[in-house]
């Protein structure tokens, strides 16, 4: 593992490149969906965008988990954006409440975002995205 981690540190900076290139496009064409709230970069930091989450406001017209449901039907894999320990089964049982994380979690999605996304493959996230938001 150690002599892949230190293969992929040549390539750190491309890998951020690509990353924030694939992050910024999203942000621009999703930036006018009322219902959803985009990650923020604040201008003190530099994101490499790791993954792309965005949350559902709730005034969707649709629930997190449909979709992720809808957009793996058309061949979009997502995940649930935010995950809290305490809610994971070693845990349960456990008398704790974390309102505000558990509607992050509840509201969250990761979307599509890796180093050889294509232009179209952004486009097609994009478009269903769209589409299951009720944005033309």
């Amino acid at each position: 593992q150690a002599a892949v981690g230190v293969e992929q540190l040549k390539k750190l900076d491309y890998i951020v490149e690509q990353r924030r290139k694939i992050a910024l496009q999203y942000i621009e064409k999703l930036k006018d969906i009322t219902s959803i709230i985009l990650p923020i970069e604040p201008s003190n930091s530099f994101s490499n965008y790791q993954s792309f989450s965005i949350y559902l406001k709730e005034d969707a017209s649709i629930s997190r988990d449909e979709l992720m449901q809808n957009l793996l039907d058309v061949g979009i894999s997502t995940r649930r954006g935010v995950m809290n320990a305490h809610r994971a089964k070693a845990y349960q049982g456990m008398e704790v409440q974390l309102p505000k994380s558990e509607k992050l979690e509840d509201q969250s999605i990761i979307i599509p975002l890796y180093v050889g996304m294509t232009q179209q493959e952004v486009v097609y996230v994009v478009t269903h995205l769209r589409k299951q938001l009720s944005v033309s």
